[in-house]
């Protein structure tokens, strides 16, 4: 960040600058702003971005050659040419990703993006988007297609316990309090499976909630314009819902777009804490009911259903994948887009995915949760056809992807071993191929 911003000013207006730097650039929150200076305030020519996982340096080698030999294979980093210059309104710049052969440079076969649809795609951060090819983009912006966003749908997004401030509260088996509930962490989850492992840590619900408590409070005070004395004399400790008191929809913070699945995500059942390497939707919000009072309202179990299945949807996965490097920050999940909601199709998913959640997780966790969304149980579950059948309804009725673009969109997902969970991913992009007719 330093040597960009640095170089920038010292160059004479006109002048050029050419460097070699990690590939956060493109897309961390935290240079955001240095992306508002290259794409606003001067003229981005282009952009390149290597991967070093090695190429073959003369035919019929058999070990390939890393740019950087003792920097980790999947580590990414990207060269910029920007000039000193106030740029057009709308300019376009030249851009490839993925390379891995520095040879690949004198290939004139560029992307050409434009800033306003890095405006559309990431209005608050100005990511940049890592497209492999014109068909990535052009499907992305389908995708995108001025729909609203995550973060301006209401819905917010949070972490619970720190893995390493917050391990003062964590017990192991051996010396788990009476009072003791599980902590969850990114791990025990997988797609629509909430029972993917077992549990490392429980912490004491009675500290634990003590420490909610104070950051909930702090939270109040920020979302009600009261004084804090009179907000704290009506704040019942008591009868206040926290996060962990109610099913949650949760994601693994950890995700890259050479996973096998990008985006994975479940339902938490009641009663247990969450780790920092899972995010999970906020449950609880506070609304001034008079000038003096406010009132606690919680979100529909509903919408963390249909939610699970939108982000473990490979129209999604597919979509997050040309975003992020290695971590799925909440700015990132904040700019996906939400399409138009259809009723029918939205009591479908809703159904599908409680169906889903609890084949494949321990049916004890959500005992209650039919009763509490108002359905009926299926029968008889067939886990791909559901799946598939949840990936048609998402890509057709909800995002209106076209038989093609959902033939290309799945023959990109290409990562993984010949894993069950890999097989199964196979299964499913199949059986959706069979409902679409490909």
């Amino acid at each position: 960040k330093l040597f960009i911003e640095r170089n920038l000013q010292l160059l004479q207006p006109g002048g050029f600058l050419d460097i070699l730097i990690p590939s956060g650039i493109q897309t961390d929150k935290g240079c955001s702003e240095l992306r508002k200076l290259l794409l606003l305030e001067n003229d981005l020519i282009e952009l390149f971005s290597f991967e070093n996982r090695g190429f073959f340096d003369k035919e019929g080698d058999r070990a390939k050659v890393k740019i950087f030999s003792d920097v980790d294979n999947r580590f990414k980093f990207s060269i910029l040419l920007a000039q000193k210059v106030k740029p057009e309104d709308n300019y376009q710049f030249n851009a490839r990703f993925y390379l891995h052969d520095p040879k690949e440079l004198y290939n004139d076969k560029f992307l050409s993006l434009d800033k306003e649809m890095i405006e559309k795609f990431s209005p608050e951060n100005l990511s940049i988007m890592e497209f492999r090819n014109q068909d990535d983009y052009k499907l992305c912006q389908k995708i995108r297609n001025g729909k609203t966003l995550f973060g301006d749908s209401g819905y917010s997004l949070r972490r619970e316990f720190d893995m390493t401030n917050d391990s003062h509260l964590f017990h192991l088996p051996e010396n788990k309090p009476a009072d003791s509930l599980p902590l969850y962490e990114g791990k025990m989850i997988h797609q629509y499976n909430a029972s993917f492992d077992d549990a490392r840590y429980s912490l004491s619900e009675m500290k634990a909630r003590k420490e909610l408590l104070s950051k909930e409070f702090y939270r109040i005070k920020k979302e009600i314009s009261l004084d804090a004395e009179k907000i704290e004399a009506i704040f019942d400790q008591k009868s206040c819902i926290l996060d962990y008191q109610s099913y949650r929809l949760a994601y693994r913070a950890i995700g890259r777009s050479t996973d096998e699945r990008t985006m994975i995500c479940s339902i938490l059942p009641k009663n247990v804490f969450a780790g920092n390497s899972l995010h999970n939707l906020v449950i609880a919000s506070y609304v001034p009911e008079t000038a003096v009072s406010f009132s606690q309202q919680t979100l529909d179990l509903s919408d963390s259903i249909y939610l699970m299945c939108l982000f473990n949807s490979l129209t999604l996965n597919f979509y997050l994948r040309n975003k992020i490097s290695a971590n799925l920050s909440m700015s990132f999940i904040y700019e996906l887009p939400l399409p138009e909601e259809k009723e029918n199709v939205i009591r479908e998913l809703i159904q599908k995915g409680y169906d889903l959640l609890c084949v494949k997780s321990d049916n004890e966790l959500f005992c209650d949760l039919a009763e509490e969304l108002g359905i009926k149980p299926g029968q008889d579950i067939d886990q791909i056809q559901i799946r598939a059948e949840i990936e048609v309804l998402i890509a057709r009725e909800l995002y209106g992807l076209s038989i093609k673009e959902w033939e290309y969109l799945t023959t990109t997902f290409i990562f993984g071993d010949q894993s069950d969970s890999k097989q199964e991913l196979d299964r499913i992009i199949a059986r959706s191929k069979e409902i679409y007719g490909c």
